[in-house]
């Protein structure tokens, strides 16, 4: 059997490839298999005592209690032209991306870049340009928008232009 040898300062969302091709995504307190054999069905545990009391939906209510999140890729180099971006490991977002572990929207994204330029910032989901900012001269552009992403998407990130000084790319996520 081979050494699972999964990363020291994982961020929300990495994936990792065993060297089985098994893949396990870390949620923030443990790695979970994405797609790893699933064993059987455990017995079902004893009933509950009484529920608590019920009050007005607010702050920790339904909306309250929805996760956001966000995540991002960038490029240190300064001639980036047409490609995928990588994430804070140096690892580029088409070969480990992002995989998302709950169903969401992206309700935002925004891009930056060293010098002017004129580009393209695009988030794919499963290696499908679904989200699109055209960015044009320096500084930081944000579109709010609404995109559905679904349990177990990838997501990746990718400069869309001709010779960028360090682009990245953010995208801002919320479960539904």
């Amino acid at each position: 059997m081979s050494t699972l040898n999964f990363p020291t300062s994982p961020i929300i969302g990495e994936v990792y490839t065993g060297p089985d091709g098994q893949q396990w995504v870390w949620d923030g307190s443990a790695w979970n298999s994405v797609n790893g054999p699933q064993g059987p069905t455990g017995p079902t545990g004893p009933s509950g005592g009484a529920t608590g009391a019920t009050g007005a939906t607010g702050a920790t209510g339904p909306e309250g209690n929805k996760k956001k999140w966000s995540w991002g890729a960038s490029s240190k180099s300064s001639s980036t032209t047409n490609r995928y971006l990588d994430r804070h490991d140096g690892v580029s977002t088409n070969e480990s991306g992002y995989v998302s572990w709950y169903d969401c929207e992206i309700n935002a994204i925004s891009a930056n870049t060293k010098t002017s330029g004129s580009w393209t910032a695009e988030v794919h989901i499963n290696g499908i340009s679904s989200a699109t900012l055209p960015v044009v001269g320096t500084g930081t552009t944000t579109s709010v928008l609404s995109v559905s992403v679904s349990v177990g998407d990838v997501i990746s990130f990718y400069c869309n232009g001709t010779s960028i000084d360090k682009p990245s790319i953010d995208a801002l996520f919320q479960e539904i």
